[in-house]
């Protein structure tokens, strides 16, 4: 059996896999039906990975020393940590000696979210990779009725995920996405 290298409506072809062959009408059905659900599915993961990017840069910004600034203020105004004074012997300054190990806990705490963050981001991306790839030589089988599938998956997907909520949109970035499978 050739490749075909045009569009077409015929049962007999194979999907990604030589052991994957359609043979008739019901596994036609049945592998646009799982195909459209994996389309689905990828669209889903693409949006998830989006939003948890955007987790990412907020716990990016925080060990940066934002969220950290914030403990340091709190502990440094605190009564209890009054030190020697450099500059004058009038007024103590109040510079946290012993609270400063709760500072480097949380930096530690947050710098590890991070790290989690950022390999489940990588995680994801592979996995998006692997599907977007998949979903592509799919449709290299030239089937209507495979291409439609992929199309009508990523779709749904899109209807569902950007469903109005009271809220804006989420970003130009994943609403005029024009990325290929």
């Amino acid at each position: 059996m050739e490749m075909e290298d045009s569009l077409h409506f015929e049962v007999p072809f194979t999907l990604l896999f030589r052991q994957w062959k359609v043979d008739n009408t019901k596994d036609a059905i049945l592998s646009c039906l799982l195909l459209m659900i994996i389309s689905l599915l990828y669209e889903c993961l693409k949006y998830g990975r989006f939003h948890l990017n955007t987790v990412l840069g907020k716990a990016i910004n925080h060990t940066e020393g934002r969220a950290t600034s914030k403990v340091i203020r709190k502990v440094s105004t605190s009564p209890s940590c009054q030190c020697v004074p450099i500059n004058s012997t009038k007024q103590p300054i109040r510079t946290p000696k012993v609270k400063r190990s709760k500072c480097s806990s949380i930096r530690r705490f947050l710098k590890s979210s991070v790290l989690i963050l950022h390999l489940t981001c990588c995680l994801m991306y592979g996995l998006e990779m692997f599907i977007s790839l998949s979903l592509m030589l799919s449709a290299m089988s030239f089937h209507i009725g495979v291409i439609v599938s992929i199309v009508v998956g990523a779709v749904s997907a899109k209807i569902i995920l950007m469903w109005p909520r009271g809220t804006r949109p989420v970003s130009d970035n994943v609403l005029n996405d024009t990325q290929c499978h």
